[in-house]
C-alpha cells in the first residue's frame, strides 16, 4: 500500500472528518488521521461500525469508553480517549 491510501480508508478519514461537529471532526478526524495507515482489517471494520454512531453517543463513550456498550468497548475507542485526552492537555 505504501503511502497511498485504499478507497476504504480515504472514505474512513472522510466521515471521520465531516462528522457534523467541530469537536468531533477534531478529535475523531485527528486520530483516524494518525492511525489510518496502521489499522488491521479487524480495526477499519471496527471503525466503520464505531462512525455510523451518533457525535454526542461518541464524544461521551470517547470521555469514558467503560460507558460505552459492550460491543464498542474495543483498543480503538481506549485508543482515541488516550488521543483525546492528549489533545486537550497540549
Amino acid at each position: 500500500m505504501g503511502n497511498q491510501l485504499s478507497s476504504r480508508q480515504r472514505k474512513l478519514l472522510y466521515l471521520s472528518t465531516r462528522r457534523g461537529t467541530k469537536e468531533a471532526d477534531m478529535i475523531i478526524g485527528g486520530f483516524v488521521k494518525n492511525n489510518i495507515k496502521d489499522f488491521s482489517e479487524e480495526e477499519l471494520v471496527f471503525l466503520e461500525a464505531l462512525l455510523l454512531e451518533s457525535d454526542p453517543d461518541l464524544l461521551y463513550w470517547i470521555s469514558a469508553p467503560l460507558s460505552s456498550p459492550k460491543k464498542f468497548q474495543h483498543r480503538i475507542l481506549t485508543r482515541l480517549s488516550e488521543f483525546q485526552t492528549f489533545k486537550t492537555k497540549n
